[in-house]
């Protein structure tokens, strides 16, 4: 667990490195010669631009995430499919297990996904109007 976290703050931060870098210098000397404090322009400014510029990007890292997660299972970190294999041990049915499996992850990331999709088109209808 502690290294999925040390991998994916990796991908977190230069995600959020490049939606800051993306804005473009003009806002910031803008937002300066009206006299805007730097937590003014933080929060007014940047944050809104980085967000709507950084959110598919940080979806597909979370989402990433969520099915990395089967990976720690081989470490005995029980999971759904940590589970799936000691239930499959025991009854000796891996396919209807695994099939289950597979359709619950499925579904969960469907979900997930068009949530976060849903979320996102409402942050950008919100900042553009």
């Amino acid at each position: 667990m502690i290294a999925l976290g040390f991998v994916y703050s990796g991908y977190f931060a230069e995600t959020f490195r490049a939606g800051i870098e993306a804005i473009p210098q003009g806002h910031l000397e803008a937002a300066r010669s009206l006299g805007m404090g730097e937590g003014l322009i933080l929060r007014r400014i940047i944050l809104p631009q980085v967000v709507r510029s950084m959110l598919p990007e940080s979806i597909n890292q979370f989402i990433s995430l969520f099915k990395a997660t089967t990976i720690v299972s081989l470490i005995a970190v029980p999971d759904l499919m940590y589970q799936v294999s000691m239930i499959t041990q025991q009854q000796m049915r891996p396919l209807p297990l695994y099939t289950g499996a597979a359709i619950t992850y499925f579904v969960i990331v469907l979900v997930a996904g068009s949530s976060l999709r849903v979320f996102a088109d409402r942050w950008r209808a919100k900042v553009l109007a």
